[in-house]
């Protein structure tokens, strides 16, 4: 409902990051529509060469990087939500790249405020970007939001099944607890297939009027940890 802005980064593992913005607004009575932009830094890798005596020799750097940019549509049916969803992405490899486009389609269904929601979403339909069909993918969750204490706690699971390999699937499961829309504790944690990187993550975020400011940190197995701050306002 009326119009929101929003702002993501993303300090994800070694030295790569993620940053995100997107902007919604209520087109009309049922109907809602979105822009977003999201811009991955793999960070600087170093290039190496073997010599005459097959030993590496140092041969510069390349920074690896990619973009995606969405344009959505949601329609409220009472209880039951449609999106479609058209994107652009595009990546960078060391002077080389490509481009494509693809879409995604959801529905969702809420008990109201409170109570039980549901959802599923087929993402990554069609688009070939260097060779290679973009990943498609089955989306599906719940979540369950109950008032309690002066607040709302709310606990969800979703799961992730890429096509081309189920046994790489994610599963994902959280709480949250928020207080009369001042502030918010959550904790979560992600079990992936196939040696994939999951974790515990905690995070809080804070609401005054028509600002929210959110903060996470999660496990990404062997790979680290991740840090996400982002900022939403309401007009």
């Amino acid at each position: 409902k009326g119009q929101q802005l929003s702002f993501m980064h993303q300090a994800y593992v070694v030295d790569s990051a993620v940053e995100h913005a997107a902007y919604g607004l209520q087109a009309m009575n049922n109907l809602g529509l979105a822009l977003s932009l999201d811009y991955l830094n793999f960070g600087t890798i170093n290039k190496y060469t073997r010599d005459a005596s097959n030993q590496l020799v140092a041969n510069g750097s390349f920074n690896p990087s990619a973009l995606h940019l969405d344009l959505g549509a949601g329609y409220a049916l009472k209880a039951f939500s449609l999106g479609v969803n058209a994107k652009y992405v595009s990546q960078s490899f060391d002077g080389t790249g490509g481009s494509t486009v693809g879409a995604d389609v959801g529905a969702l269904w809420r008990q109201g405020e409170t109570g039980l929601s549901l959802g599923a979403a087929l993402q990554n339909l069609g688009g070939t970007l260097d060779g290679s069909n973009l990943p498609l993918a089955t989306v599906a969750g719940a979540a369950y939001r109950i008032g309690l204490a002066g607040g709302v706690v709310a606990i969800a699971a979703d799961a992730d099944i890429p096509a081309a390999d189920s046994a790489a699937s994610v599963l994902s499961a959280g709480v949250e607890y928020a207080a009369a829309e001042l502030y918010a504790l959550r904790a979560g944690y992600k079990a992936a297939g196939n040696g994939g990187a999951g974790g515990f993550s905690v995070g809080a975020g804070l609401r005054y009027s028509v600002a929210q400011l959110d903060y996470a940190f999660s496990a990404v197995g062997d790979l680290g940890n991740a840090q996400q701050v982002s900022a939403l306002i309401k007009f």
